[in-house]
């Protein structure tokens, strides 16, 4: 993400970056080199094998933290609440600066600096974003990009509404909200077409609801606060901890990539995992697992009725559950809501 230096002499375009590191491992120290070119900040990839690492430069230090950014042209300080004012001004901006590439057939991966071909397909997927997005409102009569409102500002666990981020769907760019809405798409359209093949009907909503929580899962990466993390060399998910907070420098995962974890593949395999367990449950009625909701402070069995009961911490308000669920309930009622109208009868 960006912002413009708040100094009038100098106006430059800031990165707002918490470091540099593109790899930080062991055997492979990578980094993105910011340096100045009149009142612009470009970069260079530097390390291992690639151009040597500059002498007193520091991967660690980067240009924000705690939502104070200092620009590297003029040197001057941007404070937390004129920062979060950009944001909501919508006077910050973005810009792609690495590509991170996986070959086949060859261990490791490799670091490319963004070029105008890669800015030209972000942009084209913004430009089709809308045409799209008109047309499944139309069809479905619901806006395919989550519209509903995020909780109140300084709501427990929340704190990107201080940066203008006020709906759901303010959370993703504008490609990961094409990619979302049309992985959307296909899972109302499987559902049509197993009934027009005349799939027994139970069995048709199953099947589609298991590629909902796939698409659920994939939004939990598919995101703009997902953060590349170079011990690893991959893109974090969301809910590392309970939280919803500001991502500076972000990652955009291809859900398409055949070796990242929150792709289509991978998350189509965690869901697979739990299914093939619990298939395997006895086949005899009454020995299934029975699931209700109700109040732990009346329980509707009589006294001595168990062997061991099991309880989760009772966390209370220290954790928001209701809207943290709504991340994901957003985006289920656009997928499978129509199957369980029941279900997704409120906006939130």
């Amino acid at each position: 993400r960006t912002i413009p230096c708040q100094n009038p002499s100098c106006r430059a375009e800031i990165p707002l970056m918490r470091q540099f590191w593109l790899a930080k491992k062991e055997d492979k120290k990578v980094s993105l080199y910011p340096y100045v070119e009149g009142k612009k900040i470009n970069f260079k990839i530097v390390g291992s094998s690639y151009e040597k690492m500059p002498e007193n430069f520091d991967p660690e230090k980067g240009t924000v933290s705690r939502a104070i950014a200092v620009c590297p042209v003029c040197g001057s300080t941007v404070d937390d609440t004129t920062t979060r004012k950009l944001f909501q001004t919508g006077e910050a901006g973005q810009r792609m600066v690495a590509v991170v590439l996986d070959k086949p057939g060859e261990k490791g991966k490799r670091y490319r600096l963004a070029i105008d071909s890669d800015l030209e397909i972000f942009n084209s997927a913004g430009r089709y974003l809308e045409e799209k997005r008109a047309k499944l409102r139309e069809e479905w009569g619901i806006d395919p990009v989550p519209d509903e409102e995020l909780p109140p500002k300084e709501t427990l666990g929340f704190r990107v509404q201080r940066y203008g981020v006020l709906k759901w769907g303010d959370l993703f760019n504008s490609r990961q909200k094409l990619a979302l809405i049309t992985f959307t798409e296909k899972v109302r359209l499987i559902y049509k077409e197993m009934i027009k093949e005349r799939y027994d009907d139970e069995y048709a909503r199953a099947a589609v609801s298991y590629l909902g929580l796939v698409i659920s899962r994939m939004t939990d990466f598919e995101t703009s606060l997902g953060a590349w993390h170079p011990q690893w060399e991959f893109s974090t998910h969301v809910f590392a901890r309970q939280a919803l907070q500001m991502t500076w420098d972000y990652s955009e995962l291809n859900p398409l990539s055949p070796v990242l974890t929150g792709t289509f593949a991978s998350m189509f395999r965690q869901v697979l995992r739990p299914l093939e367990h619990i298939s395997r449950i006895s086949k005899n009625r009454s020995k299934l697992p029975c699931v209700k909701q109700g109040s732990a402070t009346e329980l509707p069995y009589p006294n001595e009725c168990f062997d061991a009961v099991f309880t989760d911490p009772p966390y209370y308000d220290n954790v928001p559950y209701s809207h943290l669920s709504d991340f994901f309930y957003v985006w289920l009622k656009r997928s499978i809501g129509d199957l369980y109208p029941e279900l997704f009868m409120t906006p939130l």
